[in-house]
């Protein structure tokens, strides 16, 4: 059984049905930027057939205070949920790996960065801005678009492999 760890922290159930979808895209920023560690909008169907959306959010507790004043000043709400909990997790490491990318007659050094279980090799998994990182890269340096679920998969058989330091494209 692997060491499984335990911190902390708050979750906040908000459920709103009044506001619109272009406001709900800003409260996320806004949330992500009063120290949120995960935020999730859900839809629903509420009271009288009307559609909504349920907000989870995870903070850490020292965040609470300010994280529910902005649900009442931005997400409007007049009655919420707060739930304390025990986040759970396994210890997980950073690793990175230099690589060259090629493709057609350009190149590049690239460093890609992951995160796994430690002592897990094969649980490495490449970090989401790492690839949108490769992305623009390959755009602006090769005049390719890629996917970012290609590069995605690519980045992760890179660093499954410990000899490959070369990505062809």
């Amino acid at each position: 059984m692997r060491d499984i760890f335990s911190k902390k922290g708050t979750l906040f159930i908000v459920q709103i049905d009044h506001i619109s979808g272009e406001i709900i895209g800003s409260i996320f920023d806004c949330l992500y930027q009063a120290g949120a560690l995960n935020v999730q909008c859900l839809q629903t169907i509420t009271k009288k057939n009307r559609p909504g959306n349920v907000f989870i959010i995870d903070v850490p507790p020292e965040k609470a205070d300010f994280i529910e004043k902005l649900i009442i000043n931005e997400l409007d709400s007049t009655g919420w949920h707060k739930i304390e909990t025990d986040h759970r997790h396994v210890p997980v490491e950073m690793v990175y790996k230099k690589i060259e990318v090629v493709h057609d007659l350009s190149k590049f050094a690239f460093e890609v960065k992951g995160k796994q279980m430690k002592g897990i090799p094969e649980s490495v998994r490449p970090e989401h801005s790492c690839c949108v990182e490769l992305k623009e890269k390959l755009k602006i340096l090769s005049g390719i678009d890629i996917s970012l679920k290609q590069i995605y998969m690519k980045l992760q058989a890179v660093l499954w492999k410990e000899d490959q330091a070369i990505l062809y494209l």
